[in-house]
């Protein structure tokens, strides 16, 4: 494949990159599961409606010999057991897919970040990002503090729902403080569903501000940032270090 960032100057070339990623990230897989997904809510319905049809044409008559109610009545009951298990069938269904799309919007947040990484500061090894606190410490480190990133807050919470999908069936305390989790014990696909609605948007701004920042760290150089610079060299340089530092990178405009 033919490298392109010759052509331009290193700024204009990563900035375009970054950007590109930041606006690449979509999550496909919510799309396209969003298709059986109505089919399944709409068979569900039509199941639901079936069972309540059934019970208005129960007679509820007995059998005086034997107590038992009577063979139309039973072959209601059984007809309605089977639809039953079919709507026990599409709940856990439903529940499966809204789970794989909580896990699945995470890990393509950590892929992204780990390509915006990787792209913006090249030297850095990504496979210790496994863990979220190796992110924010490498951050912080490059003076981008994601905490106070728009979208945060949601980005942690997709984190701790996607971790207890991943590790237990039951909601655990943390998870239980995020709205939507309040007062239950297992996952449904309702609350799971409703609860990826909510974040959605929110994680994808994040992920556009954090990129920004990005470019901003490596090629912005206010005022602030430029007095800070000089400190740090004038504790390590001599003067005519500096001096000769100062005319070298000067030169370089004049390439």
């Amino acid at each position: 494949m033919e490298d392109f960032s010759n052509y331009f100057t290193e700024k204009d070339y990563k900035t375009s990159v970054i950007n590109h990623i930041s606006e690449s990230f979509e999550d496909q897989f919510s799309e396209a599961i969003d298709v059986p997904i109505r089919e399944y809510l709409n068979e569900l319905k039509s199941l639901t409606k079936e069972v309540e049809e059934l019970d208005n044409n129960l007679t509820h008559e007995v059998v005086e010999e034997t107590g038992r109610p009577i063979q139309q009545d039973i072959d209601i009951y059984m007809h309605q057991a089977d639809i039953k298990y079919d709507i026990y069938w599409l709940e856990e269904q439903l529940k499966a897919m809204a789970e794989m799309k909580i896990v699945y919007l995470f890990k393509s947040l950590e892929i992204t970040m780990k390509k915006l990484v990787e792209t913006a500061y090249p030297q850095t090894k990504t496979n210790r990002f496994y863990r979220w606190e190796n992110f924010k410490t490498f951050f912080k480190n490059k003076d981008i503090s994601l905490h106070e990133i728009t979208g945060y807050e949601e980005v942690v919470e997709l984190r701790k729902v996607n971790n207890n999908i991943k590790h237990k069936p039951e909601i655990n305390e943390s998870v239980k403080k995020i709205e939507g989790f309040n007062n239950e014990k297992f996952f449904h696909f309702n609350s799971l569903n409703d609860f990826y609605n909510r974040i959605k948007l929110s994680v994808d701004h994040f992920l556009e501000i954090l990129s920004s920042e990005v470019i901003d760290e490596l090629f912005e150089f206010p005022e602030s940032r430029i007095e800070t610079l000089a400190s740090e060299y004038h504790e390590r340089m001599d003067k005519s270090d500096a001096e000769e530092f100062s005319e070298k990178l000067l030169s370089k405009y004049k390439s």
